[in-house]
């Protein structure tokens, strides 16, 4: 191997999975230190780029035209969301989406 195709590997943190998987026990745990752990820099704007399409109104609108949503747990979690935390309908809605799958015998 060539030492890009190493820092690659090691980089994408695909050296963890080939650790992991290796098939001799003993070899695992000589190659655990060099184990990297996987930061995510940019997480933080992540976070505004959600929080952007969460609170823009038209930008829902466009990407809601496209998603079927009727009639599923999707359409009650966004009339959840618009409804008061502390009102019965937001009570009931909550307990109905938490419920799903559970039939009385």
């Amino acid at each position: 191997m060539n030492t890009p195709m190493i820092l690659n590997i090691v980089h994408h943190g695909k050296i963890n999975l080939i650790i992991s998987n290796y098939p001799i026990p003993f070899f695992k745990l000589l190659l655990y230190p060099i184990k990297t752990n996987i930061k995510y820099k940019n997480l933080e704007d992540k976070n505004k780029l959600y929080t952007f399409i969460i609170n823009n109104e038209e930008l829902n609108e466009i990407l809601n035209n496209d998603i079927f949503y009727k009639g599923t747990v999707l359409e009650k979690l966004i009339n959840l969301s618009k409804l008061d935390k502390s009102s019965k309908d937001y009570k009931l809605l909550y307990e109905d989406i938490i419920k799903v799958g559970e039939y009385k015998l």
